[in-house]
């Protein structure tokens, strides 16, 4: 739960200030633009306008990311189109009620209405000032000259990065990550599922002095980038869920093994916060690759992966095969294109002599050499078929060991730093946040 003096409540606070500072600046404006006053139809259509943004809000499109969910939306469509039509106080006041009705429908935590209000707000009051500015009179038709085109084009720009910026400014904070690098993880998905929404807000501009039911005839291109971004959504997400599947029904194919990858995940991640150097798009990557990093055992033969005795030179040639079929299984997946390097190279050593490639040192991909780390450790402290399980202190000290030949001595200082503190439990208080939708 979200308290309103900490790090997340404050920030939350200077996106609520920044908003109100933003609605200032858009007042003004409008006090010196001669904007036409808003006639019956006027209203009718913006009336419209607010009926779009309820029913589009219907169309999210849940997003599970490493520490957060969010929800992908595009009603900001409608946002900046009153915003570049009607000047933006109007758009502000349309992305204000839209998204208030729409949080609370929704049922949304307080602080996270708050949030995503302001939000709105924030980004599409930046579009409205923007394109106003440069248009520099009260042109309602954005594709009429060049000028206003290049105004409406750099407007929708703004909306999406304003949107993004302030969504990972707070998760940022909220998750521990660097706002930087949460907004670069976020920004080529974003771009891509949403290149088509843009020219979409535009024609709402430019049809909708015709009838309020026009409106809904330029929405209907809408319907693509939503099913696109969903249907991709949903491939990724089966696709995910049955490698990981797989790598599950690895694990149960002996009972002393069964949720290993899920804990070596789970040791993963703390590491990685432990660390605080590894940025939040690359972490994505390596918990991914530490999830299924034996996924490669799925061919080898339970006489050889169960046997509780030491194996055969011939066995064990066997056994190394797995980080590289591993690979060969992941290598055509774009979603584990970024995690290759943990699966087919977890069992290199730092000082050289692993396998597969016989690389040392800092040619190991970070990844790997976290992986490397809890990977031994789950190893040690499980019962196995050819050992008995250690304790935590003999697994680190067996790990300090081995610090600088085996393993990356960074790597082990802060395994061994995270698993004798308490784990923190993960933080909430952002999930379900408005991913931008642009205009």
């Amino acid at each position: 739960m979200t308290r309103w003096f900490d790090k997340t409540g404050l920030a939350i606070a200077a996106v609520v200030t920044f908003a109100v500072a933003l609605i200032y600046l858009s007042v003004i404006q409008a006090m010196h633009t001669p904007f036409r006053a808003l006639t019956v139809t006027d209203i009718a259509v913006l009336i419209a306008m607010l009926l779009l943004v309820l029913l589009l809000d219907f169309a999210q499109v849940r997003v599970q990311r490493l520490k957060f969910k969010a929800v992908f939306v595009i009603s900001g469509t409608v946002f900046v189109a009153a915003t570049i039509g009607y000047g933006a106080i109007v758009g502000i006041l349309l992305a204000i009620v839209g998204s208030l009705i729409s949080e609370t429908l929704a049922r949304r935590e307080l602080h996270k209405l708050i949030f995503n209000v302001a939000q709105f707000t924030c980004a599409t009051a930046a579009a409205g000032l923007l394109y106003h500015a440069i248009a520099g009179q009260n042109v309602r038709v954005p594709l009429a000259t060049t000028r206003t085109a290049i105004a409406a084009l750099l407007a929708s720009v703004l909306y999406l990065f304003v949107n993004n910026g302030l969504f990972s400014f707070v998760v940022g904070i909220n998750i521990g990550k660097s706002p930087v690098s949460v907004f670069l993880a976020n920004m080529p998905g974003m771009l891509m599922q949403n290149i088509t929404l843009p020219s979409i807000g535009l024609l709402l501009t430019t049809v909708r002095d015709l009838s309020p039911l026009s409106l809904l005839v330029a929405l209907l291109p809408l319907l693509g980038p939503y099913l696109a971004m969903r249907g991709y959504r949903d491939n990724l997400l089966q696709m995910g869920l049955t490698i990981e599947a797989l790598a599950d029904a690895i694990d149960l194919r002996d009972a002393s093994t069964a949720r290993h990858s899920e804990r070596v995940a789970t040791y993963t991640q703390r590491v990685i916060d432990e660390l605080g150097t590894i940025n939040f798009a690359e972490a994505e990557a390596i918990v991914s690759g530490s999830r299924v990093h034996d996924v490669g055992k799925v061919g080898i033969r339970d006489s050889i992966l169960l046997k509780p005795g030491a194996l055969t030179k011939e066995e064990f040639a066997v056994i190394r095969t797995h980080s590289v079929e591993g690979y060969n299984i992941l290598v055509n997946l774009p979603m584990y294109k970024e995690a290759l390097g943990v699966v087919r190279s977890h069992h290199e050593r730092y000082a050289g002599g692993g396998y597969p490639d016989n690389i040392r040192g800092e040619a190991i991909p970070i990844g790997a050499r976290i992986v490397a780390v809890t990977d031994a450790y789950d190893v040690m402290t499980t019962d196995r078929p050819y050992a008995y399980a250690r304790s935590q202190r003999e697994a680190c000290a067996e790990l300090v060991r081995c610090k600088g030949i085996h393993f990356d001595p960074m790597v082990v200082d802060a395994f061994v730093a995270m698993i004798n503190r308490p784990a923190m439990p993960e933080s909430n208080a952002l999930q379900h946040v408005r991913m931008p939708s642009p205009s």
